[in-house]
């Protein structure tokens, strides 16, 4: 689990390294500058070695897999896709992972497309061990000890209905990270550490 948030504070920390002229990736010509550059290079190439094997390159194309979804339900049991709410009343959302045979995942990717007048006021996971990183809004990634394949809820979130709000849909989309790479799938358990993609979903909340 937390192989897989090194390799990508890692991989981060490299593309940033590209694209911005800070003097920490540049070079000088003085003999000591350039002592410290080549230490700087080796290092760097280590580091990206082992954080290639946590994690798929960014460029690798995921599997598409039939029956991996992330999809959101209104119960525990992963099965209620409407709700009717008034202002000011709070409800649970309960976001699953659901995958086939062979599977077994470690990490999952996503966000949440929340209707106008909604908001989230807390967050439980699954298991209170899992890490997680990112937000609901823009990209939330959740790292936690290998699951077998099946059926359980990622993660919890209290929502509450505000004045504003009047009716619509809450959506599981793909999340997109600091450099714009957009992701919405797991990550399988090692030494695989393979992407795969997973389909989205959708429920429906109408204002009492």
């Amino acid at each position: 689990m937390l192989r897989f948030f090194v390799g990508l504070a890692v991989v981060a920390c490299l593309a940033a390294c590209l694209v911005l002229p800070i003097s920490g990736c540049s070079s000088d010509n003085n003999d000591t500058a350039a002592g410290d550059d080549s230490k700087t290079q080796s290092t760097a190439k280590a580091i990206d070695s082992e954080s290639r094997s946590m994690i798929p390159p960014k460029e690798e194309t995921p599997e598409a897999i039939a029956g991996v979804l992330i999809r959101p339900y209104f119960d525990a049991a992963g099965g209620a896709t409407e709700l009717a709410v008034a202002a000011g009343q709070s409800f649970d959302l309960y976001v699953f992972a659901e995958y086939p045979p062979p599977y077994r995942v470690s990490a999952a990717e996503f966000r949440l497309e929340l209707p106008a007048g909604v908001t989230v006021v807390e967050e439980r996971k699954f298991n209170d061990k899992a890490l997680t990183m990112g937000n609901h809004k823009t990209d939330f990634v959740m790292a936690f000890e290998c699951v077998p394949d099946g059926k359980f809820h990622l993660i919890k979130y209290t929502c509450a209905a505000e004045s504003a709000f009047k009716g619509g849909k809450i959506e599981v989309a793909p999340g997109v990270n600091a450099i714009g790479v957009s992701f919405l799938g797991f990550v399988t358990c090692e030494p695989d550490n393979q992407k795969i993609d997973a389909e989205g979903g959708s429920v429906t909340l109408t204002s009492k």
